[in-house]
C-alpha cells in the first residue's frame, strides 16, 4: 500500500519533472488540474492537494501548541482526520468494501466525542488505526465503546507530555 502511494504522489511531482512534491507548489498543481487528471489519475492528484494542506495544518499545530491554544490544536486535527479521510479515501480497502473499520472508529468517535476531542485515522488509515483526543471526562465512555466495536485491548491511552507519549 505505501508503495502504491508513494508512486501516485510520485507520478505528481514527475509530472513537473522533480522528484517529491516539496519541489512544486499547490498553485502549479491546480493550474495543471486537467492535464494531471489525465497522466496521473484523480487520487494522485487529491493525494497531492491533501499533502500540501497538511503541511500548512502541521505547522499551524505547531503554532497552536506553542501558544497554549489547545481548541485551535483539536480543530486543526479533526481538520486532518477529514482531510485524510476524504482526499487519501484511504480509510478503507477497496478490495474489501465491507470492512470499514477505521471509518467505523471514525464515525464512534464523532458520537461519543461530539464537539469535545478530537479524532483522526492516523497513518492513513493504512495500518488500521486512529488517534483521537479524548477529555479525561469522556474517557471510559470512549475506551467502552471502541472495546465493544473492536475488542478487549483494542482502545490504547496514551498520556502526551513535552518529550512524547507514554502508555499508562
Amino acid at each position: 500500500e505505501f508503495a502504491r502511494i508513494r508512486a501516485e504522489m510520485e507520478s505528481v511531482s514527475h509530472f513537473f519533472g522533480k522528484t517529491v512534491l516539496r519541489q512544486i507548489s499547490e498553485r502549479q498543481v491546480l493550474a495543471a488540474v486537467v492535464p494531471l487528471r489525465k497522466a496521473c489519475g484523480d487520487r494522485a492528484v487529491l493525494r497531492a492537494l491533501h499533502y500540501f494542506a497538511e503541511c500548512r495544518r502541521a505547522e499551524a499545530e505547531y503554532r497552536c501548541l506553542s501558544e497554549k491554544d489547545f481548541a485551535s490544536f483539536l480543530r486543526l486535527v479533526a481538520e486532518s482526520g477529514h482531510s485524510s479521510f476524504e482526499y487519501n479515501q484511504n480509510a478503507y480497502s477497496i478490495k474489501h468494501p465491507a470492512e470499514q473499520g477505521v471509518a467505523l472508529g471514525v464515525a464512534l468517535s464523532q458520537h461519543v466525542l461530539g464537539d469535545s476531542g478530537a479524532w483522526r485515522l492516523q497513518g492513513g488509515g493504512i495500518a488500521g488505526t486512529m488517534q483521537a483526543f479524548v477529555p479525561q471526562a469522556k474517557l471510559p465512555q470512549y475506551i467502552r465503546t471502541m472495546e465493544q466495536a473492536f475488542g478487549a485491548g483494542s482502545c490504547y491511552v496514551l498520556s502526551v507530555r513535552n518529550y512524547g507519549a507514554v502508555k499508562v
